[in-house]
């Protein structure tokens, strides 16, 4: 039975869909290699420059008291594998603040830790949206003008620092 128009524009369409997105994802896979040699690469040669300047200081040669350090790059960390899908970033700051309660936290400070985690930037707003939100659900707190607290909750069990029961009222 020979097929429909309908039946073999969309097979077509998800021939080239697949071709196109295994395609990307060998590209992907290949820039990773690429990234994780590289950021080898640099770290062998910011080595060899530390060890080249501690020699020169060990021989009191001037220049190497006059160089400067050249500031490391920032390297940005492989995405993760397709096959694994990257954590949301209210889970990360969730885990962020969770490992830091009782303390509080700047919602810069999370969106930087969780840029770092993650391995890619997100909106310079994420932070303070995504936090408000979860303030709704009443995961977190706001503390004082720029802070954020986790708030426990109930079924995690008494692993926070539960304050000691007092023998005077």
């Amino acid at each position: 039975m020979p097929m429909s128009f309908d039946a073999d524009w969309r097979h077509a369409a998800e021939r080239e869909y697949l071709e196109k997105r295994n395609k990307m994802l060998a590209q992907l896979e290949e820039s990773a290699v690429k990234m994780k040699r590289l950021h080898a690469e640099i770290n062998d040669i910011a080595k060899s420059i530390a060890e080249l300047d501690q020699a020169a200081r060990t021989f009191g040669l001037r220049a190497a008291e006059e160089a400067q350090q050249p500031e490391k790059p920032k390297v940005v960390t492989p995405p993760p594998t397709p096959s694994k899908p990257a954590p949301q970033f209210k889970d990360v700051a969730l885990d962020i603040l969770r490992e830091a309660y009782p303390r509080t936290c700047k919602a810069a400070d999370i969106q930087e830790q969780a840029e770092e985690r993650v391995g890619r930037e997100f909106h310079p707003k994420t932070a303070g949206m995504t936090l408000y939100r979860l303030s709704l659900e009443g995961l977190v707190e706001r503390v004082g003008r720029a802070e954020w607290q986790y708030v426990p909750q109930e079924d995690e069990g008494s692993e926070a620092e539960a304050p000691e029961p007092s023998m005077f009222p």
